[in-house]
This record gives C-alpha cells, sequence and structure tokens, in this order.
C-alpha cells in the first residue's frame, strides 16, 4: 500500500501522469481512501491551472507593453486575497 508520504512526492513532482500502469492503480487506490491526499491532488491541479492561466495572461499582457502593470496588479491582488482564498470587500 502507499503511503501518504509517496503520494504527496508523486503528486508534488508532477510525476503522477508518466507513472506505469501498477503504480497510478496504487496511487488512484490511495487517493481514493485517504481523503487528505485527494484534496492535495485536487490543491495542486489548482494551483497548476492558475500558473498556467496567469503565464497566459502575463505573455499577452506583455506582448502590449503590459507587463508591469500586470505585475503590480497580481501583488495588490495577493497582498489583498486572505489565506482562505475568499477575495475582501
Amino acid at each position: 500500500m502507499m503511503t501518504c508520504k509517496q503520494a504527496a512526492t508523486l503528486l508534488h513532482s508532477g510525476e503522477a501522469q508518466t507513472l506505469g500502469l501498477w503504480r497510478r492503480i496504487h496511487l488512484g487506490l490511495h487517493l481514493s481512501m485517504c481523503g487528505p491526499c485527494a484534496r492535495l491532488r485536487r490543491q495542486l491541479e489548482q494551483m497548476r491551472q492558475a500558473a498556467s492561466r496567469l503565464r497566459a495572461t502575463f505573455v499577452e499582457e506583455s506582448s502590449h507593453g503590459h507587463g508591469t502593470a500586470l505585475a503590480t496588479r497580481i501583488l495588490d491582488k495577493l497582498r489583498n486575497t486572505p489565506p482562505n482564498g475568499e477575495s475582501t470587500p
């Protein structure tokens, strides 16, 4: 049986997509039985998606000469967002 530490290592490294069949099965079984690891997987996926969207937005803004303005907006948003992710009024 896969441990939480092994599952977290695979999830953090991004290697979960390139695993062989048996390792994918072991990881899938672990994630189906372990709420904290399943939550970690969802959180990491959300972070990867957000980073991808941010990268695409930055490239678009930079091509129009607005890269500095975008960076300022991002930093302001991060400073004003509480740790739970809810926006401040």
